[in-house]
Order: structure tokens, then C-alpha cells, then sequence
């Protein structure tokens, strides 16, 4: 049985806007800047910029929620991709010290 339209006030609740993860993410790629930084920081300023839309759309009320869910989902894929390129680059990073240790 569905509950949710009993009560005449239930407005569901906001997507996640992924806003903290984004600023992670921004700040991983920054420090890990080599090829796969510079993409991964591309997807995380895109992810930040869906968020800060998703926070305008849930403000304007009931008819923003199913665009703002959309640019949750969308957020949430450009912040995955930016935490594997910026994983990605933080391990070739460390890889490549250990090269140049090694030689040195």
C-alpha cells in the first residue's frame, strides 16, 4: 500500500546535490594534476556546476524535483568519473616517484 499520498503536505525528499564530493573531487584532480587530473577536473567543476543547479531547482518548489533528479543523476556519474581519473592519476603520480627514486 502507498503511503505517500495520504498525507495531503508530503513533499519527498530533495535529490542529493553531491556539492562536498564535487569540492573533493576538484581538489584531488588540482594535486594530482597530470593527464588524468586535468580531465577528472573538467567532469569535477561540471559535477559542481549540476549541483549548485539541483540547489536552485529543489528551491523552486515541487515542479523543479523531477529536473533536479535528473541533475543529481548527472552529478553523480561526472563525480564518479572524476574520482577514478583523479585515483587513476594520484597512482601513476606515485608510480613515477618510485621510478625516479629508484633511478636516482
Amino acid at each position: 500500500m502507498d503511503y505517500q499520498y495520504s498525507n495531503p503536505g508530503y513533499m519527498p525528499a530533495p535529490p542529493q546535490d553531491y556539492k562536498v564530493w564535487s569540492i573533493v573531487n576538484i581538489i584531488l584532480n588540482v594535486l594530482c594534476c597530470g593527464c588524468c587530473g586535468i580531465i577528472g577536473l573538467v567532469f569535477a567543476v561540471m559535477a559542481l556546476l549540476k549541483s549548485n543547479e539541483i540547489s536552485n531547482l529543489v528551491a523552486m518548489g515541487e515542479e523543479g524535483m523531477a529536473q533536479a533528479e535528473e541533475l543529481s543523476n548527472k552529478a553523480k556519474t561526472f563525480n564518479i568519473v572524476a574520482s577514478v581519473l583523479g585515483g587513476l592519476s594520484f597512482i601513476l603520480n606515485i608510480i613515477m616517484l618510485i621510478v625516479q627514486i629508484a633511478n636516482s
